[in-house]
């Protein structure tokens, strides 16, 4: 771990000596998401990564956290993505730089691309999101059609 946060600083710290302009951050390692999964053995020795010095060090030179709150298909429902997200956000904000959070508009089950999650569950979310963090990074696209419901709720719900 001590190696990887040491090459996650020196990219950031490339990055804004490139162009200090630009606003990077590192996706889903500030705070690393695992450290609130339930389901991962691992999640309390992840937890206490979140304020360890390296860590630390490696958030202070974001210029924003970007936790990953996708939409997984072991967490079907409002409730338990509500849960991680409340959770990750709580955490993101220790590092006090703003807090932009990935999204999808689709399940998180690799083996079922495309599966977008139903139009009201990407509502809730996109409204919690915007409610409690700096902004949102909406995730997926491509070579996608730009009129589905995912596209029609966010600029509903983001005032686009």
């Amino acid at each position: 771990v001590p190696a990887a946060l040491e090459k996650f600083s020196a990219c950031l710290r490339a990055a804004h000596a490139a162009n200090p302009a630009v606003k990077v951050s590192c996706y889903s390692l500030i705070p690393y998401w695992r450290a609130y999964d339930p389901h991962d053995p691992q999640c309390d020795a992840y937890r206490q990564q979140l304020t360890d010095p390296r860590m630390v060090a490696v958030a202070h030179l974001a210029d924003f956290t970007a936790p990953c709150l996708y939409t997984y298909a072991d967490q079907p429902t409002w409730d338990r993505w509500e849960q991680t997200a409340r959770m990750l956000c709580a955490a993101a904000t220790l590092y006090d730089v703003p807090v932009y959070p990935f999204i999808w508009f689709e399940w998180d089950d690799p083996g079922q691309l495309p599966n977008p999650i139903p139009a009201d569950l990407w509502m809730q979310q996109l409204a919690w999101l915007r409610a409690r963090c700096d902004g949102v990074i909406l995730w997926g696209g491509y070579r996608e059609s730009w009129q589905p419901p995912w596209w029609t709720a966010a600029k509903q719900v983001l005032g686009v």
